[in-house]
């Protein structure tokens, strides 16, 4: 029975939030095919908003700013919102707009923890938000951040990419 087995933290790992809301943290790698799968399950889960929450993706084949608007534009026909932490907003946020999604609903975050205050400000019960990026972005600190945990860490890309933030000892202290 696959309900007994424990997700793999990072791999489309279902987190419920404080506010009700449930967040799915696939945090671990990027890559353009694996953010269409992950987009399709976000379709097919039930909830009163559903919600994409971007870092880069991982090593995009073909001109960067055509494989970032067509994320937008598949993202804008799952979600009705879309927050990005990385570097290609604008054919990102293109895209979307051009799906239909308003530009409001299209933002851009300077940092992991910009990006989880956004969420937690408007997260509620019966949201499901994707949490989708590259481990050295490390936008599972999002995903702490959101569950309650605190998080000093202000690394914008961490190479250490064997260690999850979870079990890192400069999470909670920080850098300084």
């Amino acid at each position: 029975d696959l309900s007994a087995v424990t997700p793999t933290p990072g791999r489309m790992q279902p987190v419920l939030l404080p506010s009700g809301a449930i967040l799915l943290r696939d945090d671990f790698k990027s890559g353009f095919e694996t953010i269409l799968m992950a987009l399709e399950t976000l379709a097919e889960i039930p909830a009163l908003r559903r919600i994409a929450a971007f870092g880069d993706i991982s090593e995009p084949e073909g001109p960067q700013r055509e494989v970032y608007q067509r994320l937008g534009e598949r993202t804008a026909s799952v979600a009705s919102r879309i927050l990005y932490v990385g570097h290609k907003f604008g054919p990102l946020a293109n895209g979307a707009r051009q799906r239909g999604l308003a530009r409001g609903n299209v933002t851009a975050h300077t940092d992991v923890h910009a990006l989880a205050e956004a969420l937690r400000e408007e997260l509620r019960a019966g949201d499901v938000v994707l949490l989708k990026g590259r481990i050295d972005q490390k936008l599972g600190r999002a995903a702490l951040i959101l569950s309650g945990r605190p998080v000093k860490c202000t690394i914008r890309s961490c190479r250490a990419v064997l260690i999850r933030c979870e079990v890192c000892p400069l999470l909670e202290a920080g850098w300084g």
